[in-house]
């Protein structure tokens, strides 16, 4: 998931792999089972 982001990303800026792990770290990516009910 996160590689589409990057890719979605790289189309307007370049990103060091630093800054693109300042992005990662920040864990905006959850997976979760089919069916799951979130809850905020």
């Amino acid at each position: 998931m996160q590689d589409l982001l990057f890719d979605f990303i790289s189309r307007y800026i370049s990103l060091t792999e630093e800054e693109k792990d300042a992005v990662f770290s920040l864990d905006l990516f959850k997976t979760v089972k089919k069916g799951t009910i979130l809850r905020f």
